[in-house]
């Protein structure tokens, strides 16, 4: 092959060279738009889904006679609980009309007695993983929703009774003398006393200097959490500081 005839070659080689790498540019851009709004339109298809709420309403009837062993009370208790706690859950209605113009708020917001009931659904031992799905939820809206209740909670409720008045003291014996006016010795009763373990995955190093004050004899880390009701069921003292090891008799 003659000189001329070598770079005819060279130039056509590299002209089929640089055609075949702008074709695997082009295709590598066409990918990547595609993967791009193929993932965008599922971002919005998932994020539609994330708002579509349980309806309250069905799910009162889901449960039907029920109710009380759901949610350990009557659905009468369970709203006079809800209206109380109300003005710290509903912002979460305004929030979802502003923020995703979702229509009306108690469509696509999780509604207060949502709220109330998926609370009281996991402080009764309810796992994460089958509440998000029985109440359409997130996980990360699940979580934020127990701490939403927990604060509602500190804001608008407090302990009943006083049993640091003479007064209150009476009051408190007389609750126990209605509800055991059989029992002779209920007019001297205040308070009825009981404890709980409350398991811990494990008390931080900067809480404690001995993490084996935190470790009961049933190996496992706990709070020994004690508290009294009176004669109505109403807690009047909760005492939570105590570690798991220390004795009920002094927590």
């Amino acid at each position: 092959m003659t000189g001329s005839g070598r770079a005819v070659a060279k130039t056509h080689r590299l002209r089929v060279s640089r055609h075949a790498e702008a074709t695997r540019r082009r295709l590598a851009v066409t990918a990547l738009l595609a993967s791009s709004l193929l993932a965008l339109r599922c971002t919005a298809e998932d994020r539609g889904r994330a708002y579509d709420r349980m309806s309250w309403d069905a799910e009162v009837t889901r449960v039907g006679a029920d109710f009380r062993r759901t949610y350990r009370m009557g659905l009468t208790e369970f709203r006079e609980l809800v209206d109380v706690l109300r003005p710290s859950l509903t912002h979460v209605e305004v929030q979802a009309v502003r923020r995703h113009g979702r229509g009306e708020p108690g469509e696509r917001s999780v509604c207060p007695e949502t709220q109330v009931a998926v609370a009281l659904r996991f402080f009764a031992g309810g796992s994460y993983l089958d509440l998000t799905k029985i109440y359409m939820l997130q996980k990360t809206t699940f979580y934020d929703t127990v701490r939403r209740v927990v604060g509602a909670v500190h804001a608008h409720m407090k302990l009943a009774g006083d049993f640091e008045s003479e007064q209150g003291r009476s009051a408190l014996a007389a609750s126990f003398r209605r509800a055991l006016p059989s029992n002779s010795l209920a007019d001297r009763v205040i308070g009825a006393l009981d404890g709980i373990a409350i398991r811990l995955a494990g008390p931080p190093a900067s809480s404690t200097v001995k993490t084996a004050e935190f470790h009961r004899r049933k190996f496992f880390f706990a709070l020994n959490v004690q508290a009294l009701c009176d004669g109505d069921t109403r807690f009047i003292y909760v005492a939570t500081g105590a570690p798991g090891s220390m004795h009920d008799s002094a927590a």
